[in-house]
């Protein structure tokens, strides 16, 4: 009996100690749980995303342009906050666990814009200094 009491106080305090050192304990999203030590975990994925979209993208690619902006700009966001919440205000795009699956997607389609080069392409684009008049918008106004 005193052995199983003192493993269960043992145990809580663990758990008080563990549930201290945890900046929060639940997202709130169902299927999406707490990053063990969320700040450092963001801030390697950041870190690679930045590093995959260098490679076999052209440096003037508008994806790789965007990628890296955004990364970057996250990457230094997470390093100058302090507490996980002050990095997901900073950043104002939700969780930092919602980010970090959103940079785990990113990862998951760099390999396949490597492979679509959408970057490349044969055919001139029109670009329109004047837009064409619609008649849609010609014919309403006469209504008017």
């Amino acid at each position: 009996m005193r052995a199983s009491r003192n493993a269960r106080r043992a145990a809580s305090r663990a758990y008080v100690a563990s549930a201290s050192r945890a900046e929060k304990q639940t997202t709130g999203i169902v299927g999406l749980d707490v990053l063990d030590d969320a700040k450092a975990t963001y801030e390697a994925i950041c870190e690679e995303v930045l590093r995959e979209v260098e490679v076999g993208i052209p440096s003037d690619a508008g994806y790789r342009e965007a990628v890296t902006k955004l990364y970057a700009e996250r990457l230094a966001k997470v390093r100058a906050g302090g507490s996980v919440r002050e990095i997901e205000d900073a950043i104002g795009e939700g969780q930092i666990e919602e980010m970090y699956e959103a940079a785990k997607d990113e990862l998951a389609l760099i390999p396949k814009m490597r492979a679509w080069k959408p970057w490349d392409f044969d055919h001139e684009i029109e670009i329109i200094e004047e837009p064409k008049e619609n008649p849609y918008f010609a014919e309403a106004a006469k209504e008017d």
